[in-house]
């Protein structure tokens, strides 16, 4: 579906953080999903979000784990929509280092 020989590259930038009503926790990221050749806006929903300093690193590294929901067809990817689910759930894993 993703033909990833041909686009190897997912591509997400960022618009905006939303965090909760005390701008303590980072509840979800708005930006801009690439795929293929089509870029249309998605949010991402945090599940997990946190920085500590690694005494490894000498510096500040944060981690988050999170999702986001899009149908596959608003990416040109709809073949076998009557037979195969058009929604994908998207989950990633990211950890950087503060600079």
């Amino acid at each position: 579906y993703f033909n990833a020989a041909d686009f190897p590259v997912i591509r997400f930038t960022s618009s905006k953080f939303n965090f909760d009503e005390a701008g303590a926790r980072l509840l979800s990221i708005e930006g801009e999903l690439s795929i293929k050749e089509t870029k249309l806006p998605v949010t991402l929903e945090l599940q997990h979000f946190q920085c500590r300093f690694v005494p490894l690193y000498l510096n500040t590294a944060c981690g988050a784990n999170g999702s986001a929901k899009i149908n596959r067809s608003d990416f040109g990817l709809g073949r076998y929509t009557s037979f195969v689910s058009d929604a994908v759930t998207l989950r990633f894993s990211v950890e950087a280092l503060k600079e």
